[in-house]
């Protein structure tokens, strides 16, 4: 059984991934929001690998699939209301 290190992954991805959905909700060009998607996701699995002290990948991919989530959930708002 995988151990996630939720306080870590929830302390850097939930500000991330509302950062992230809220530039999805500006009037950017799609090409700079996926850009930026991109880099966020990167930059949070990164530094997920990096901080967790063990089971890095499930972490990571945690914190990637988290950020991922609530992109869309902004995204199914915007297109909503």
């Amino acid at each position: 059984m995988t151990e996630y290190n939720w306080k870590l992954i929830n302390s850097f991805s939930i500000p991330a991934g509302i950062i992230t959905g809220l530039i999805f909700t500006t009037g950017l060009n799609a090409f700079l929001k996926y850009l930026i998607l991109i880099v966020v996701l990167a930059a949070a699995g990164l530094t997920i690998h990096n901080l967790a002290p063990s089971q890095k990948k499930p972490n990571a991919f945690t914190s990637t699939a988290l950020i991922i989530l609530i992109v869309i959930i902004f995204h199914l708002f915007k297109n909503l209301f």
